[in-house]
């Protein structure tokens, strides 16, 4: 039986006039959530889910995250590693900031 591989992904959550966002910058995806920050997270994962069906589905997975920086070595995958501590960020507290453990599709494994 076929383990789905799982990365962690950095997620930056911040509240900003009433409404909730969750930022991945490694693949450049947001979840948001008038609600809370719970939700907005919820969202996020939504995201994720419809992203790696859709780029999975039409066979561009691959070139996607090589695009985005990620780098595929030996069957295991890795996101870029950057600091994201701009002055100009407002995803820059580093309290704002939560791992995320993602579900990669078996294709890209």
């Amino acid at each position: 039986m076929n383990k789905i591989p799982k990365i962690s992904v950095p997620v930056f959550t911040v509240e900003r006039k009433g409404c909730w966002v969750a930022y991945c910058p490694v693949l450049k995806l947001y979840g948001y959530s008038q609600k809370d920050e719970q939700t907005a997270l919820k969202d996020f994962d939504s995201a994720i889910e419809t992203f790696f069906h859709v780029q999975d589905t039409l066979g561009t997975l691959n070139n996607t995250l090589l695009k985005l920086g990620w780098t595929r070595h030996d069957h295991r995958v890795a996101a870029p590693t950057k600091q994201y501590n701009s002055a100009f960020s407002p995803y820059r507290e580093k309290s704002s900031h939560k791992a995320r453990e993602i579900s990669l599709p078996l294709a890209y494994a």
